[in-house]
């Protein structure tokens, strides 16, 4: 069992460091520049780097709704109380005449 919590936790985080990878890179690209982390570490130009943190913005900003979503549906599924297994009956005494 602790090897599958941990196979899911680790496809989470990878698939969670996926999508706002390409979020970043589809805001960077659709603003006109190139998204790679050279232009953003080698550029004066403060558009390539507002287009940057655009795209880190709006990665958050979906990571945070999912959570909220992931929040929502937790309030709203509720727990079934649990149900508890009925007690043995006691043996009886009988007395053998």
């Amino acid at each position: 069992m602790s090897a599958f919590l941990n196979l899911t936790r680790t496809s989470a985080n990878v698939t969670g460091v996926v999508l706002a990878t390409t979020i970043v890179t589809l805001t960077m690209g659709s603003m006109g520049y190139e998204p790679t982390l050279a232009a953003v570490s080698d550029s004066e130009g403060g558009g390539l780097k507002g287009a940057f943190v655009s795209g880190l913005s709006r990665a958050y900003l979906m990571g945070a709704g999912l959570v909220l979503a992931g929040l929502v549906l937790s309030a709203l599924r509720g727990e079934a109380p649990a149900s508890r297994p009925e007690p043995a009956p006691a043996p009886s005494a009988t007395v053998e005449d």
